[in-house]
């Protein structure tokens, strides 16, 4: 009997599909634990050593920093609700140049995989 024919027909492992979704183990582990500081600030640094952000683009990216330390993952729908429209309404949009939003998507992309990937 393989390991995913066991998991598949018990019925414990229905119930945490159930409650927590089909998300690859790399992404539930760090929901539950988060992700390191170091590897988060690693990720943001070329970014924000890039130099000519303003305090409120520091600010989100700080708050952005500190979801990732907390969560692990981020899920980008999730950019345009709280805490990320308190500094502006629009987001990352209306915060950074189209340039500054496709790095940090990347950014967040690479920190996503690199959870999927583990």
């Amino acid at each position: 009997m393989g390991l995913s024919i066991f998991f598949v027909s018990n019925p414990k492992f229905e119930e945490f599909y159930k409650e927590y979704g089909q998300k690859p183990l790399g992404n539930f582990i760090r929901s539950l634990i988060g992700l390191e500081e170091s590897a988060v600030e690693k990720a943001f640094a070329d970014f924000l050593q890039a130099g000519s952000l303003r305090a409120d683009q520091i600010t989100f990216t700080r708050t952005l920093m500190a979801y990732f330390i907390k969560n692990g993952v981020l899920d980008k729908t999730l950019l345009y609700e709280s805490p990320f429209t308190d500094i502006n309404d629009q987001s990352l949009n209306g915060l950074f140049e189209d340039a500054k939003v496709i790095q940090l998507v990347r950014i967040i992309d690479g920190i996503n995989n690199n959870a999927t990937l583990a």
